[in-house]
């Protein structure tokens, strides 16, 4: 039924189309942004702990103010409408400055952009969507307590919620890999529109009608390929301008990563999330790797190369005597990219019927095979051809964990060869503690180890002595085996392993044994590269990672209690409600980053799930509401919250438990990771309802700024939860001692909860 002409007060219909709008636009965006920021940054994870920082920041930011407006607006229905309109038209133009940022933040080409800078051009990007995302919150509540149709303003809440978990599905299940970012935001904009122009009819506005078709004819001119195209093309260009000088001739985004190819002449260049991972054809540059690394066994037979090996490397380790090369590669997209622009000959070498490629994860490729029996499926010699660890997703191959499973797939002289960005003689500082980390973790698994050092540091280990060798006489006979009739390549393995360099090296680096392990659990790996790439190089971001590396997680706990206190002692109020909210807002955030880098170290396919993870964090969220909205009317919403971080301190506990368990068996794994998502979700869902109870209780008058103030609380916790977690406790702490430290402060939240509770029982008698 159509509501009388000139009235701003939705029905039950509008309210419910805006509501799943909302949620379903906010988490689409994110999602987006978070993939596209994911690439100008070379892949590097921390940007998510940014983004989500600034996200919740700028929503934060939106509820209180639009929590103080909402009680004062007498048409808060339409004004709901007009800033998810303006939430909609900022995306593509947030789309485009994300891929210039290079140009944006001054950055010179092919340089990485650092932590500083990237921290400052997403706060410029992503806090005017968010902001606009929390204001629509407040006004969204109100429209709902002015209507009839819907009592509940929770409620509000557990649609919105379902909105996000229909865009974080359709993300990654239909769109991620297939769809064209700008195709992807015109799209919404047009489902938006339409949104519009139906609200507008039924609250009888006719300049709302008149403002969404506006939009609907913008979003189908940018679905024309000459207007979408176009820009997609036009901005995708400018980005590679800040990753390269040569012509880009191939890009795409598959499932797990972006891929681009460039060409200077007759040569290519690939890269994979704007990091060069390959250039051919460069047949001298592979022969010269085949021989360093084929010559480090005696008799090396059976091969395996983890990493894009078709545009070279393959080729000449097949031009040797092996009996056969087993090449593992995650993604099919490379590939197929490649060997597209290979010149003819090296394409059919490919068809050799002694190579093996396998599309499918390093990782799980490497587990299968050790769970199979040893005859016949063991390598003499494995090369790590990953990117360096300036992402999870590549330092999963650097970790100790994935050294033993290494060794199980390798013969009892087997080798393992891996290549890093070091310095022939500089073993100090952040270049020296990187290094040293990656040395140290060989170390612990393989008793042999021999360097190759200079500007490209390559590393041989093996668990027998006499197998590596730094002899270039040895080294030479070994490849003269390997390829009879080759040159004597005597003089190249003398400046590979000059005789005095080896040994200082390698004292150097047995300095450093204090900087510990490249584990799973703590990615110190990728912890240092960054320092060492100059990342996280400015002043103050150093000294405070340099202060987080030696604190005590006991003494942070003692700290969070200690601020926790005043609130629980301080008379009258809301009293511990908000610093309670921010706890669990704080928790649910640093428990769901966790689970992001448990997944992305563990299993490597973040990329294309970001979307997936969130749709199931968001599924978890109306569930929790629902049963926290059922639970207020019957317990005392102080009570019902406390119990709310008992559980969430609970849920912390159970998660580090677990984690030994991760990556030994899949189906589990699934099972587990997926649910405890979901569980994360409801927990931080069913706080929101209990939270509102209780100001409500304080404010029943003013419902707008209520839910503004609990959702500012909620967000703001969020935020510090997604900045800290994901650049100092998860990368420093590890995933362990972050588990221990969310359930400690959840706990310490709930006693003081609870015995603020009790005293306004006390009192109230």
């Amino acid at each position: 039924m159509v509501r009388s002409r000139n009235t701003s007060i939705p029905d039950r219909p509008t309210l419910m189309a805006v509501f799943l709008l909302l949620g379903f636009l906010a988490t689409l965006f994110q999602t987006l942004f978070l993939r596209e920021i994911m690439v100008v940054v070379l892949g590097n994870e921390i940007v998510i702990a940014i983004v989500l920082f600034h996200w919740l920041l700028g929503v934060t930011a939106g509820s209180r103010l639009g929590g103080r407006l909402a009680d004062r607006l007498a048409r808060p229905g339409e004004r709901l409408f007009q800033v998810v309109l303006l939430l909609i038209l900022l995306a593509p133009l947030g789309l485009g400055a994300i891929r210039y940022m290079h140009d944006l933040t001054l950055t010179p080409p092919g340089l990485p952009i650092g932590m500083g800078r990237v921290f400052a051009a997403t706060a410029l990007l992503v806090i005017p969507h968010s902001f606009l995302v929390g204001m629509a919150f407040p006004l969204a509540i109100r429209s709902a307590r002015r209507g009839r149709g819907m009592s509940h303003m929770s409620g509000v809440y557990i649609v919105e919620s379902l909105g996000s978990l229909a865009a974080g599905a359709l993300m990654s299940w239909v769109l991620a890999g297939r769809w064209a970012a700008f195709d992807i935001l015109f799209a919404a904009l047009a489902a938006g529109a339409l949104v519009h122009i139906w609200g507008g009819r039924r609250l009888g506005l006719a300049g709302l009608k008149w403002l969404g078709a506006a939009a609907l004819l913008v979003s189908l001119g940018g679905l024309l390929p000459r207007v979408g195209g176009g820009l997609e093309r036009s901005t995708v260009a400018a980005r590679w301008r800040g990753f390269s000088a040569t012509q880009l001739v191939d890009t795409r985004d598959s499932r797990f990563q972006n891929i681009a190819i460039g060409r200077q002449a007759d040569q290519y260049a690939l890269y994979l999330n704007g990091q060069m991972a390959a250039a051919f054809p460069d047949p001298e540059r592979h022969h010269m790797l085949a021989a360093r690394l084929l010559s480090q066994h005696p008799r090396p037979r059976r091969i395996l190369v983890i990493g894009e090996a078709v545009s070279g490397l393959a080729q000449a380790i097949l031009d040797t005597n092996i009996q056969a090369l087993n090449n593992v590669e995650l993604d099919h997209c490379v590939t197929r990219m490649v060997r597209r622009h290979l010149p003819a000959d090296m394409e059919a070498g490919l068809r050799n019927k002694r190579f093996h490629l396998h599309l499918t994860d390093g990782r799980r490729y490497v587990q299968k095979m050790g769970r199979l029996p040893a005859a016949g499926n063991r390598f003499e010699l494995v090369y790590i051809h990953a990117s360096e660890p300036v992402s999870l997703l590549a330092n999963r191959y650097y970790t100790r964990e994935f050294m033993s499973e290494l060794s199980r797939i390798m013969t009892p002289g087997g080798v393992v060869c891996l290549r890093i960005s070091s310095s022939e003689t500089y073993t100090a500082g952040g270049v020296g503690a990187y290094s040293a980390v990656i040395f140290n973790t060989l170390k612990s698994v393989f008793a042999h180890v021999v360097i190759s050092p200079g500007a490209d540091t390559f590393f041989f280990a093996a668990k027998r002595s006499g197998v590596v060798s730094d002899d270039p006489a040895v080294l030479s006979a070994r490849w003269r085996r390997c390829k009879p009739g080759d040159p004597d390549f005597s003089p190249l393995f003398s400046a590979w392993f000059p005789p005095q360099s080896g040994p200082r090296i390698l004292a150097g680096l047995k300095a450093h044994h204090q900087k510990g392990l490249n584990t799973d659990d703590r990615p110190m790996a990728l912890h240092h590269y960054n320092r060492s790439l100059g990342w996280v190089h400015a002043g103050g971001v150093r000294r405070v990672l340099q202060l987080v590396e030696g604190l005590d997680p006991n003494l942070v706990l003692l700290g969070v209690v200690i601020l926790l206190v005043p609130a629980a002692l301080r008379r009258g109020g809301t009293g511990m409600l908000y610093p309670a909210v921010a706890v669990a807002g704080f928790s649910g955030m640093s428990l769901q980053l966790l689970i992001l880098t448990l997944v992305q170290s563990r299993f490597g396919f973040i990329y294309r799930f970001i979307g997936l993870f969130t749709a199931l964090f968001m599924a978890g969220l109306p569930i929790g509401a629902a049963v926290s909205r059922r639970l207020a009317a019957r317990l005392r919403p102080r009570l019902l919250l406390s119990a709310l971080l008992f559980t969430l301190a609970a849920t912390a506990a159970g998660l580090g438990c677990l984690l030994p368990l991760a990556g030994k068996h899949p189906l589990f794994d699934q099972a587990w990771i997926f649910g405890f998502t979901v569980l994360i979700g409801g927990m931080v869902g069913a706080v929101f309802p209990a939270a509102l109870a209780t100001a409500l209780e304080q404010r029943p008058s003013r419902p707008g700024y209520a839910t503004g103030r609990v959702n500012a609380a909620d967000h703001s916790g969020a935020a510090l939860g997604a900045l800290l977690a994901g650049t100092l406790m998860l990368p420093i702490l590890g995933l362990g001692g972050t588990t221990r430290l969310l359930a400690g402060i959840n706990l310490a939240a709930a006693l003081c909860l609870l015995w603020r509770a009790q005293g306004s029982t006390v009192r109230g008698r």
